[in-house]
């Protein structure tokens, strides 16, 4: 019995680090992207990016018209965008969500996401 607790224990622990592990976050004020792997590894990617422009950003150097995020080694590499917002003084925070599938080719590169905001 103590051997399959220590089993069960084990096997929790691993997956809860290799779940923070699998997930990417990169963020500057309300403007960020994530990546996140799904629950079976390395069968796809839940790609967000998210903006609001009357944020002033000082990481990109403005005000944030759009977002654009992409992926390389996937079968829909993109790139996928929000909406442009309307000007400096928009108050909408701009999502965009995107489901990626991997390869499913285990000599394939590493799926990689990448993002960018360009501002007005």
């Amino acid at each position: 019995m103590r051997k399959i607790l220590r089993s069960v224990v084990a096997a929790v622990c691993l997956t809860s680090v290799f779940l923070i592990m699998t997930m990417a976050v990169f963020a500057s004020g309300p403007n960020y992207a994530s990546s996140t792997e799904g629950p079976w590894p390395g069968l796809y990617y839940n790609g967000s990016i998210q903006c609001r422009a009357s944020y002033y950003d000082s990481y990109w150097g403005g005000h944030v018209a759009y977002g654009s995020m992409w992926y390389t080694n996937t079968q829909n590499n993109g790139p996928f965008s929000t909406m442009t917002a309307y000007g400096p003084t928009d108050t909408y925070t701009y999502i965009r969500t995107q489901r990626v599938w991997d390869l499913l080719d285990p000599f394939a590169p590493v799926a990689t996401f990448h993002y960018m905001f360009e501002t007005f």
